[in-house]
Formats: structure tokens, sequence, C-alpha cells
């Protein structure tokens, strides 16, 4: 093992950092290039999402990215104490599917 001392290890003298690599994990462990992240799945699933300001104003959003684009471009106040993000998941409801109607093109305020 290493040993850690004030945040550093030492440097082995001998070739190699002084660590087995566990190959048998590798080989267990390998993602196939073609398996999506899961970053990628994550925006795969359809989803609304609600942020309220502590005003009362409510926008609806299909994706996390549309109301990031927002508030960088000041088009949105950022999120400030007492602001609330809801998920709502495609639960495969007729409700779910006219909520995401709504935001299939775009944001839209409640």
């Amino acid at each position: 093992p290493l040993t850690v001392t004030n945040g550093a290890v030492r440097v082995p003298e001998a070739p190699g950092l002084g660590v087995e690599v566990d190959v048998e994990a590798i080989q267990r462990d390998r993602v196939s290039p073609d398996t999506p992240s899961p970053v990628d799945e994550y925006f795969a699933q359809r989803r609304v999402l609600r942020i309220r300001w502590t005003d009362g104003a409510s926008w609806l959003f299909g994706d996390d990215r549309e109301y990031r684009r927002m508030f960088d471009a000041g088009q949105l106040p950022i999120f400030e104490r007492g602001v609330t993000l809801e998920s709502i998941e495609d639960d495969g409801s007729a409700a779910f599917e006219r909520l995401y109607a709504r935001v299939e093109h775009g944001a839209t305020p409640e």
C-alpha cells in the first residue's frame, strides 16, 4: 500500500509507481465503448423540471441544459435561497404526456 505523508507519496526508486495492476479487476469492470455513460442515460430519460422562485414565478423545462443556458444568458435568476427544483419523471401517464408536451420544444413559464 502507498503511504501518504503530509499529502504526498514517496515515489519508489525501482521502475513503476509501486502499484500492482489487478488485471482481473480490469477485465471484470471493462465497459464496452458502445455503453452509454451515466450522463447519457440520464439525458435519455424523459422528465419535466419545474423551478419555482420565491416570488411565485414558475418555469417548466424538458432538460437541465435549458435552464442552465437561460441562467448563463441572464434570462432567469439563478438558484437563490428558497428556490425549488422539482424533477417529474416519465411515469407513462397521460398527465405526464400533457406536461411534457408543454416543454417538448423548449422551456415555458407556468
